[in-house]
């Protein structure tokens, strides 16, 4: 999984908030500030974004807005907060469990994709809610007949004690302000790159309260990085069941991940393309994440074919690049592939983090300068 992906991934964890100051904190209470970055999928700074931040202990709100560069700085009594932002022509993005520690200023950055600024989130929507989409996703498939709000109910919580089992966790039913706790505590370990241990107090964060189909997300988002792709796979269905049959681009495309690392290559085409219909400002990224899935089986002829589908598309990582030029070589593609590195190595000479990337493909040219 490339840095991208799991930068991507992991946005329930670091993707947050934008702000200004509380109106009135009380003297008494120790303070922290998130500094926050709202931005679109072009990187251009979003203002006037609305934010809320709600204390998870107490229900404390604290609402405000980005200034002009997309930035706010957030002022706020220490505590586990959840936090909401919502710009007009986006779609709404939240995350939970954000820790504020006193003194202490930490970096949070939202992206924002196009779409209905008044969507509700799957945490603003009552299990009832869910089974009614579900009804009527169902419904569209012409099982109108059978199906109703309450036997959805009846056949998704039968369903999640499925993938309860499948992902070994137990089902506690403590609710959502149980689920609460054990999620501060897995955004802290988060916060500490403890991936193991946030995991598993994802995973009884699910058993308290498993109706959320973003706690679901966010566990097989770690199952993923732990290399269990099996269990992040169900995870992911299990959101997506969740919202209907539908839900977050971002859900299908993990799912994608999923399956491509199981090696079912039409499955994870087909999570892809149905994120691309999600989301489809973001067709590049689901045509390279393809790309990655086919190449990784080692299909180096689709996997060539998509990754110069991704860069026609105009998507903008150095990495795309290094991908189109690496699946040339293992063709014998040799002076294509020659090129290909040599315009990775002009795209990326600023990027820090492609480093390794570098120092490997200097050799891949001198290998095939000769």
């Amino acid at each position: 999984m490339t840095r991208r992906h799991f930068a991507a991934g992991l946005a329930f964890a670091v993707a947050l908030l934008a702000v200004g100051q509380p109106a009135a904190a009380e003297k008494s209470e120790a303070q922290g500030t998130l500094a926050l970055a709202i931005q679109d999928t072009h990187q251009t700074p979003i203002a006037s974004a609305d934010i809320k931040a709600v204390r998870i202990a107490d229900s404390k709100t604290i609402e405000a807005k980005s200034d002009g560069s997309g930035a706010c700085k957030l002022v706020l009594p220490v505590g586990t907060y959840c936090l909401t932002v919502r710009a007009p022509k986006c779609r709404p993005d939240f995350t939970g469990g954000v820790v504020v520690r006193a003194d202490s200023v930490f970096p949070v950055k939202f992206t924002l994709y196009p779409g209905d600024p008044d969507e509700k989130l799957p945490h603003e929507k009552t299990p009832q809610v869910r089974a009614d989409e579900l009804a009527k996703f169902q419904a569209a498939k012409g099982k109108e007949e059978q199906t109703t709000a309450a036997t959805v109910v009846t056949a998704a919580y039968a369903g999640l004690d499925e993938a309860c089992k499948a992902c070994k966790i137990e089902r506690t039913n403590g609710g959502p302000a149980a689920r609460a706790d054990h999620t501060a505590v897995a955004m802290e370990l988060l916060q500490n790159r403890d991936f193991a241990g946030a995991l598993t107090k994802l995973k009884q964060a699910l058993g308290e309260d498993p109706s959320d189909p973003e706690a679901w997300f966010n566990c097989g988002v770690l199952f993923l990085h732990q290399r269990q792709s099996g269990p992040s796979a169900v995870c992911m269905r299990t959101a997506i069941g969740l919202c209907g049959g539908g839900g977050k681009a971002v859900y299908h495309s993990h799912l994608g991940r999923a399956l491509g690392a199981q090696g079912d290559l039409a499955g994870a085409e087909k999570c892809f393309k149905a994120a691309a219909i999600l989301d489809p400002d973001n067709e590049a990224q689901y045509t390279y994440d393809t790309a990655i899935a086919y190449h990784s089986a080692q299909s180096h002829a689709k996997a060539a074919e998509l990754f110069k589908k991704a860069i026609d598309l105009k998507y903008c990582r150095a990495e795309a690049v290094f991908g189109y030029a690496n699946a040339l070589e293992m063709l014998g593609r040799k002076n294509e592939a020659l090129a290909q590195y040599r315009l990775f190595m002009k795209q990326s000479k600023d990027d820090p983090e492609l480093a390794d990337y570098r120092a490997s493909t200097e050799q891949k040219i001198a290998r095939l300068s000769k």
